[in-house]
């Protein structure tokens, strides 16, 4: 399956998980919508809970209480910068199973390494907090003056190829008198390319062999995904020039491992 771009376009934490000198507690869950932005379904919510699976990236930073301008936050200066694992699976009084999310802060340890430390969090004060989060393993966000992004990369080869889920910028209140929810809705940025095979007669029960499928045109191999944008999109670097930037053509099966599949379980022509 190739994916391919959509043509849209650590520092240590200093929280300090004190109630009386905070506000609520913030507690995550997350959604990934039946019907995505695009068909790269193959990242789910099973997937995200995991832990196996490395948690979700997530930052979080102050703006001035209701004001809802990504102008206007300082991207440098995240309040939380780390990631949520799911730790457990409880039912509810509606017997509906809900996922329960740790919040981790990274920590560079002496060797310089990310360590991962759990975290309880709670609202800084009268402000609110923007949240943004992404699936994407090893992308680290460059900040660039008041910009906050990371450059995702395609694999050449379709098997190393991943799908890229974000949950855009979102601004939040906070809760009086109780817990904060945030509620994180991914979006997917790449598109899954699938086939269909049609047999002329599928009454023959006959095996149909496909040795090669080459799928060509001019593919980025690089896009800018933005950290700061309330909606979820890739840009891609329009660089005619650089040839380095783009990819002719996929072949989607590795050499010597051919797709076979029976003319009685295809659809007819």
């Amino acid at each position: 399956i190739a994916l391919m771009v959509a043509a849209t376009a650590c520092t240590e934490s200093g929280l300090i998980d004190t109630p009386n000198m905070y506000g609520s507690a913030i507690v995550f869950d997350t959604y990934i919508g039946k019907t995505p932005v695009t068909k790269a379904e193959s990242i789910d919510l099973d997937y995200l809970e995991d832990v196996n699976n490395g948690g979700i990236r997530i930052y979080a930073f102050m703006s001035d209480k209701g004001n809802a301008n990504p102008s206007n936050i300082n991207f440098s200066s995240a309040y939380m910068n780390g990631r949520i694992m799911c730790t457990e699976d409880k039912t509810t009084q509606d017997e509906v199973e809900k996922s329960v999310w740790e919040y981790q802060a990274g920590v560079l340890n002496e060797e310089n390494q990310l360590e991962w430390t759990a975290e309880d969090v709670y609202w800084p004060g009268d402000v609110d907090l923007a949240f943004v989060a992404y699936k994407a393993d090893g992308y680290t966000p460059t900040t660039n003056g008041d910009d906050f992004y990371f450059d995702f990369i395609i694999e050449d080869n379709i098997s190393e190829q991943v799908d890229l889920l974000v949950s855009p910028l979102q601004f939040v209140s906070e809760t009086i008198g109780n817990d904060t929810y945030v509620n994180l809705q991914f979006h997917h940025l790449l598109s899954r390319v699938g086939f269909s095979v049609i047999a002329t007669d599928p009454n023959e029960n006959v095996d149909i062999t496909i040795h090669s499928l080459r799928l060509c045109g001019r593919f980025p191999k690089k896009g800018k995904v933005s950290l700061k944008s309330t909606s979820a999109s890739i840009q891609v670097y329009d660089n005619e020039d650089n040839e380095d930037n783009y990819k002719n053509f996929y072949d989607l099966f590795e050499s010597g491992q051919p797709f076979t599949v029976n003319s009685v379980k295809c659809g007819s022509a």
